[in-house]
């Protein structure tokens, strides 16, 4: 975007340079090269222009500036870096990494707009752009090790500092009486530290569909709020306690682990509620408040409801500050899943087949050029693409079409009698779903509600929903999770699914989830069915 990058560009058109560009490219490279998620990006890239220009997938073509939907990606202000490293491999080796940059953490919760608007154009699924590309492996974002490594000094200094990352305008941090302490290191590297840049507040912001119920929840139900002490947990932007401060609340805690506590303090202020409103740095299991609350706020919801965790701080939230008979907001939480129909599926299992035909060729080239037999390391390699295209669940924008029969609740939560114990013992149920229409199955879909009812002592007067079902009007931020399944399951119309889930934390990133799932057709009346064996189905979710 500078004009030593126009430079550049113009230059590598008219002939090859010598040297890459130092002055852009480079820089723009060394920035990212340390978790080499450019360098994976831009391989994943062509991988999937390839797949494209084989399979005569048009319409599921990005639009032009875009990585593909079908590949892992980065935020849109480090895209035209990916052109530079192809035209210049050799950039991100020449040059030296910045002092102070984040890793970026395997766990990203939010896709921008313009992407959603794009799949919902199309009207295909697709998998949510994931803003990184991980160290770990080739397309896996889920190595919390991987990534402490690659920021261990800098958030080392970090966490002892009080500041684990600069704001990106350089703004300092001040630090209040009752800041508390920063996020355990390895925890900042994997999931907080992209909570304190602006544009991926912004991309939860602009999701009107969460905005619009929080406020709706709070405005509808001033009452609950006027005069009372609320705790804002995981405040963020702030956005949360503006709603409660205007709702009449006398005092809110607004309480956020990174260092968007700053940007926080200074929106407040400038919107004149910085009277009622009190910002608090630090995780919320380190903080300490002088007084208990009467309300407890936060969007602490993750992809398929308990991804990124974040419901342990919110619980420890209730359990250390909340009055007997406060409210939570929200107060309750469903789990669904249903069965459908997609052409994903059939796409992904080509894609594993084309990934292990790619490494046959990357063999005979590496035999060739450097006689090094890479051999012995196939069947790590086909099992490590097996888990990720066939073993791995996918962000969707689902339409209600794709449905093969309704949403079947699984798991309820209250969230004022949920324990922290029950909470992070493995999540095991049975259920039901109902194949109206017939297979195959091809996948299942998965999504969440909360609902905003308040208390028994406190109830809310008018109970709010938010929803993250199949909407013909396009998806939430948080969009579906869908688990393919391959070969489909066979069922008949009116066919039953006995199905029994266990959702668990993964044992190299707790705030990932590993989801096990024995499945077993039966006919209408619930009988077996005769040749149909029951399946065991895995996936993990990224």
């Amino acid at each position: 975007r500078s004009p030593d990058c126009s430079a550049a560009a113009a230059a590598t058109a008219a002939g090859p340079a010598p040297a890459p560009p130092r002055s852009c490219a480079a820089a723009s490279l060394a920035t990212l090269a340390p978790n080499f998620a450019l360098r994976r990006c831009a391989t994943s890239l062509t991988r999937a222009r390839r797949s494209e220009s084989s399979s005569g997938g048009a319409s599921a073509r990005p639009s032009p500036g875009l990585l593909p939907l079908s590949a892992p990606c980065l935020p849109s202000r480090h895209l035209a870096t990916i052109g530079a490293l192809q035209k210049h491999p050799g950039a991100a080796a020449a040059a030296a990494p910045p002092a102070r940059r984040p890793t970026v953490p395997s766990v990203l919760p939010h896709a921008s707009e313009h992407r959603r608007q794009q799949t919902r154009q199309q009207r295909v699924q697709q998998p949510r752009p994931s803003f990184v590309c991980s160290a770990s492996g080739p397309r896996r974002n889920d190595a919390a090790a991987a990534a402490a490594a690659n920021a261990a000094d800098t958030v080392a200094a970090a966490a002892a500092s009080m500041a684990p990352l600069s704001p990106p305008n350089g703004d300092t941090v001040p630090t209040g009486i009752n800041d508390g302490a920063a996020p355990d290191p390895t925890d900042f590297a994997n999931y907080f530290c992209t909570y304190g840049y602006l544009y991926h507040q912004k991309e939860m912001l602009e999701d009107h569909k969460r905005t619009g119920a929080y406020y709706q929840a709070v405005m509808s139900n001033k009452r609950q709020f006027a005069g009372k002490v609320v705790l804002d947990v995981g405040t963020g932007s702030g956005i949360l306690a503006m709603f409660a401060a205007k709702a009449g609340a006398s005092k809110v805690y607004a309480v956020e682990a990174t260092t968007m506590a700053s940007a926080a303090r200074k929106l407040i202020e400038h919107n004149k509620l910085d009277n009622v409103i009190q910002v608090i740095q630090g995780t919320i299991e380190s903080i300490e408040l002088p007084e208990k609350v009467d309300v407890i706020i936060s969007e602490w919801m993750g992809y398929f409801l308990l991804r990124e965790s974040m419901l342990d701080s919110v619980i420890v939230a209730r359990d250390k500050f909340l009055k007997p008979g406060g409210a939570m907001y929200p107060s309750h939480a469903n789990m669904y899943m249903a069965p459908i129909q997609s052409p994903n599926s059939a796409r992904r299992v080509q894609d594993f087949h084309g990934s292990v035909e790619e490494w046959g060729e990357f063999m005979d080239a590496m035999r060739s050029f450097y006689s090094v037999d890479m051999s012995a390391l196939s069947r790590q390699f086909e099992e490590e693409q097996r888990e990720y295209f066939l073993c791995t669940s996918q962000w969707t924008d689902t339409h209600p079409q794709q449905l093969l029969g309704p949403p079947s609740v699984f798991k309820r939560y209250d969230l004022h009698t949920l324990t922290l114990e029950d909470l992070k013992a493995p999540m095991k149920e049975n259920f039901t779903m109902h194949v109206s229409d017939g297979g195959p199955v091809e996948a299942l879909c998965g999504w969440f509600d909360v609902w905003f009812k308040g208390s028994q002592a406190n109830p809310a007067d008018v109970e709010v929903p938010l929803t993250t079902a199949p909407d013909p009007t396009g998806s939430t931020h948080w969009g579906q999770q869908t688990f393919y399944v391959s070969p489909g399951l066979v069922a008949e119309p009116s066919d039953q699914l006995a199905c029994t889930i266990e959702v668990g934390r993964r044992t190299d990133n707790q705030r990932l989830l590993r989801v096990v799932m024995d499945v077993e057709t039966k006919d209408a009346a619930g009988g077996n069915k005769p040749g149909i064996a029951a399946r065991q189905l895995k996936w993990n979710i990224d």
